[in-house]
């Protein structure tokens, strides 16, 4: 009799494909999360609202069980989750700014389905 040959359960141990990152550094007068490019103050469906922040690499938190970006909508009084970078309708973009300078772009393709109301994009970076 043959005994199957098992390749052994690594599935609770993790690992890391790339480097971690060596330098994130932000401007001296700049702040990290500071808005460096607020959106517009409307928009209209089929349009698509950015906002630019100062942000750290991604790789500082892979943010495994949360997400990069939220947008929120404005109901009864207080911030509720609308979306995430798990949607379709948004996009996270990481950019490097000379050596040691990060910044996140966070774009929402408002879709016609979107209900009106206030809105806001929020960054969650470390």
């Amino acid at each position: 009799m043959t005994v199957p040959h098992r390749l052994p359960d690594r599935s609770a141990k993790s690992f890391n494909e790339r480097q971690g990152v060596v330098f994130d550094d932000k401007p001296l007068k700049q702040a990290w999360g500071q808005t460096l490019s607020q959106p517009k103050a409307s928009y209209q469906k089929g349009q698509v609202a950015t906002a630019v922040f100062r942000g750290a690499h991604p790789k500082n938190n892979l943010r495994t069980e949360d997400s990069f970006l939220k947008v929120q909508r404005f109901e009864n009084g207080q911030w509720v989750d609308y979306l995430s970078d798990s949607d379709f309708e948004t996009t996270y973009t990481w950019q490097r700014e000379g050596a040691a300078y990060s910044k996140a772009i966070i774009d929402w393709r408002i879709s016609t389905n979107t209900p009106a109301g206030t809105y806001r994009l929020t960054h969650q970076g470390d």
